[in-house]
């Protein structure tokens, strides 16, 4: 709940596109103050809290319908639309159809109270539908949560991403540099929640997806405070941040219900955190192919899953394969499933049956994996237009199976070896000075 209020906070200097669009820019600028959004927010989490986890349908609309008129009308000049305005005065307030963002905004609470995804979202239709019984306002509350459950949960994003595609249509396909140009404000869930959600995709951690939501302008409170919601649930809030929230939402009522919420709220599924290790400077071969070049955040990964047990916990080996699948680009090839098998000494015939359990997980149907290094450096030094190169002759698109050239196709990070680019990684390894010559050779291209 605090990645939504810091995302409403940060994001509202910025409201009806009035920033530059860029990812540069102070993040407690003048005008930074907590919005309709943040109330909502409190007066959402409160309801639920006052009613508890097994309530009626019933039950939590009563809750939810008095919480936001009693918050609503305690804060009533901090920017409500005007429907809302007049549901909060009307004697006997009833639905009016809206598909407005204001039911996505509020909803973060749900994805941290319940013990299932499927429950989570019963109760998200139930917080929209009070006011937003649209079919678009109820989908966008539905998807906040499920992506906030399916976060604090330790599901991976690409797993994620599917998962919202398949549930509700959303496209998710489009990157920030394709949306930014011609995006404005608009209040709408269909064209404000599927932004949010890409900016937590293409965000490197919290503050880099709240930067990333306000790059894009338009009803950038709204679609901070919800990409914060998501992004609070996979990376955590560092400290500083979190504590800048309390201080700025100091109001005595909202100070009850954050502790309080703290106090509730189910855990979040901590991710590991690859350490930054110093570069090891090998003799290249002939090839420029290093000997041994194993990545350093599959050597964590794999560490960090063998200490929780793994090998023994089908959970946490489930959530593994979940990881692993991301890391690959989407899918487990054959040389990652032996290399789990042989990491964590569990027979393959075993992994296959736990593997049965989890129909998200996707397997052989490419050999190898190819990660090209989306760093600046090698961006320059000619890895835009290698990519160009595999895209156009092997028809490959990242994050998929790129049939043709039997290969998982994905752009990673930087691979930390920028003297020597442009940089790939086939099947985990570093390949330096990669040109598309040498790269038909590697894929074995006649």
């Amino acid at each position: 709940m605090i990645g939504a209020i810091l995302g409403d906070i940060i994001g509202s200097p910025f409201e009806f596109d009035k920033g530059n669009k860029t990812k540069d820019f102070k993040l407690f600028t003048v005008g930074a103050r907590w919005t309709d959004d943040s109330v909502m927010t409190m007066a959402v989490a409160e309801a639920l809290m006052n009613v508890g986890k097994n309530a009626t349908d019933n039950e939590i609309r009563d809750s939810v319908v008095y919480s936001m008129r009693k918050w609503g009308r305690k804060y009533l000049e901090i920017g409500y639309g005007g429907r809302f305005l007049n549901w909060l005065n009307e004697e006997h307030p009833t639905p009016y159809g809206s598909y407005g963002n204001g039911s996505a905004m509020r909803v973060s609470s749900a994805g941290w109270l319940y013990d299932s995804l499927e429950r989570t979202r019963h109760v998200a239709r139930l917080t929209a539908d009070v006011t937003h019984n649209h079919i678009e306002g109820i989908k966008g509350a539905e998807a906040t949560a499920a992506a906030i459950f399916m976060a604090r949960t330790g599901i991976v994003k690409e797993e994620m991403k599917e998962y919202i595609v398949r549930e509700f249509q959303y496209d998710l396909d489009r990157t920030l540099d394709e949306i930014r140009p011609g995006y404005h404000h608009i209040a709408s869930c269909q064209q404000t929640v599927p932004e949010a959600i890409i900016a937590f995709l293409e965000g490197e951690d919290f503050e880099d997806v709240i930067r990333c939501a306000v790059s894009l302008g338009g009803d950038c409170d709204t679609l901070t405070c919800i990409a914060g919601s998501i992004a609070e649930a996979y990376y955590g809030v560092p400290d500083n941040l979190r504590a800048e929230c309390k201080k700025r939402a100091d109001r005595k009522d909202m100070k009850k219900v954050m502790k309080d919420f703290e106090e509730v709220r189910l855990p979040r599924k901590k991710r590991p955190k690859p350490e930054k290790k110093a570069e090891v400077k090998t003799e290249a071969k002939a090839e420029n192919k290093p000997a041994e070049n194993e990545d350093p955040q599959w050597t964590e990964m794999l560490n960090y899953y063998k200490g929780q047990n793994a090998a023994k916990e089908q959970r946490v080996l489930l959530e593994f394969l979940r990881e692993a699948q991301q890391f690959c680009g989407g899918t487990l090839t054959n040389a990652v499933m032996e290399k789990i098998c042989t990491g964590l000494d569990v027979k393959p015939s075993f992994l296959a049956l736990v593997m049965k359990y989890a129909p998200n997980l996707k397997t052989e149907k490419a050999a190898h994996r190819l990660t090209v290094c989306g760093g600046k450096k090698c961006s320059s030094d000619g890895n835009d237009k290698l990519r160009s190169y595999i895209e156009k002759n092997y028809g490959a698109k990242s994050g998929r199976v790129c049939e043709k050239g039997g290969f998982t196709y994905k752009i990673g990070g930087c691979m930390k070896k920028c003297k020597n680019g442009p940089c790939i990684q086939w099947d985990g390894e570093i390949h330096t000075g990669m040109t598309p010559e040498k790269l038909d050779k590697l894929i074995g291209k006649k």
